[in-house]
C-alpha cells in the first residue's frame, strides 16, 4: 500500500509571474486614486457653491443674512410702534383730563349763574349786569392759567378752585421769581421762627445777598433766638458767613451787641457750637 499523498498544484499565477502580480496591483491603486480625486473634486464643487467667492456671498449665506436683517427691521419697528403706541396714551389721558376739568368748571360756573339770576333783584338792568359780570368771570376761568396759578397747582393748590395760599407759598413763588429780598421781607414781617428757619434752610446763607436793612431786621430776629438758646444749629452758620463776607460792620450796634452777649453764653459749651462761638465771638464783639 502506497501512502503518499499526491502533491497539490499551486494556481497562484503571482509565483509563476510575478511581473503580472505587481502590474494588477498597481492598476488597481490607480483605479482607486483615481476615483479618490473623483470624490474629491465633486466635494470641491460643492463646497465653492456654498463659500463666498470673491466677495460675493452664496445663495444660502446671502438668504440667512437677508432673513436676519428683515427679523431685526421687524423687531426695531416693533419697538418703535410701541414707544409710539404709549405716547400716544400718554397724550390721550393728559386731554382726557384737561377737559375732564373744564367741564367741571363751566358746570361750577353754570350753577353760580343761576343762583344769582334766582337770588337777584334790582330789575331787569341789575339782572343784565350780574349775568355780564358773571360772564366775564367764566371767560376768566377758562382762560389758561397764569404762570403763578401754574407754581401753585404744581404745589397743590388749586387758587381758581377756592384753595388758599399759605404764606409759605407766596415765599416759595417769590424765591421761584428770583425775588430773595422780598422773601425775606415778608417772612420776618410774619414774626414766625418757624417760617423764617425754614426760609433759611432753604436759601442757605445767603447774608451777602441781602440789603443792610434786611440783614439787621435778619440778625436781630437771630440774636433773641439765640439768647434764648434756641436754632443755634441754624443760627451759628449764619453769623459765620456774615464774619467770612466781611459784613460785620454792616450791622447795627444793638444787633452786635446782642449777638455778642448771646455767644459769649455758649463759649462755656463743650460742644463744638461753644468753640464756634469763642472763635465768632471776637469778630461780632464791638471793640
Amino acid at each position: 500500500m502506497g501512502n503518499d499523498e499526491p502533491e497539490e498544484e499551486d494556481d497562484d499565477d503571482s509565483v509563476a509571474n510575478p511581473e503580472g502580480c505587481n502590474k494588477a496591483a498597481k492598476e488597481a491603486r490607480e483605479v482607486e486614486e483615481n476615483a479618490l480625486k473623483d470624490v474629491i473634486k465633486r466635494g470641491r464643487k460643492k463646497y465653492n457653491y456654498q463659500r463666498k467667492a470673491g466677495g460675493v456671498r452664496s445663495p444660502r449665506e446671502s438668504a440667512s443674512g437677508s432673513a436676519t436683517a428683515t427679523v431685526r427691521l421687524l423687531k426695531e419697528l416693533g419697538n418703535k410702534s410701541v414707544a409710539m403706541q404709549r405716547s400716544l396714551d400718554d397724550l390721550a389721558q393728559v386731554t382726557k383730563d384737561k377737559m375732564e376739568n373744564i367741564g367741571k368748571r363751566v358746570k361750577e360756573i353754570e350753577v353760580e349763574v343761576k343762583h344769582g339770576a334766582a337770588g337777584g333783584g334790582g330789575g331787569a338792568a341789575g339782572q343784565r349786569q350780574m349775568q355780564q359780570q358773571q360772564h366775564m368771570q367764566m371767560q376768566q376761568r377758562l382762560q389758561e392759567p397764569t404762570e403763578k396759578e401754574k407754581f401753585m397747582m404744581r404745589k397743590g393748590v388749586d387758587v381758581r378752585g377756592g384753595g388758599s395760599v399759605s404764606v409759605w407759598r407766596e415765599v416759595q413763588w417769590l424765591l421761584h421769581c428770583g425775588e430773595l429780598e422780598t422773601a425775606y421781607q415778608v417772612a420776618l414781617g410774619e414774626n414766625n421762627d418757624g417760617l423764617l428757619l425754614r426760609l433759611m434752610n432753604e436759601t442757605g446763607v445767603v447774608c451777602e445777598k441781602l440789603s443792610g436793612t434786611t440783614n439787621n431786621k435778619l440778625f436781630g430776629s437771630l440774636s433773641e433766638s439765640l439768647t434764648n438758646g434756641k436754632h443755634e444749629d441754624y443760627i451759628l452758620p449764619w453769623i459765620f458767613g456774615c464774619v467770612k463776607a466781611d459784613m460785620v460792620n454792616q450791622l447795627q450796634g444793638w444787633v452786635r451787641d446782642s449777638l455778642s452777649r448771646a455767644l459769649f453764653e455758649m463759649i462755656s459749651d463743650p460742644d463744638e457750637k461753644g468753640v464756634l462761638a469763642a472763635k465768632l465771638h471776637p469778630k461780632i464783639a464791638i471793640s
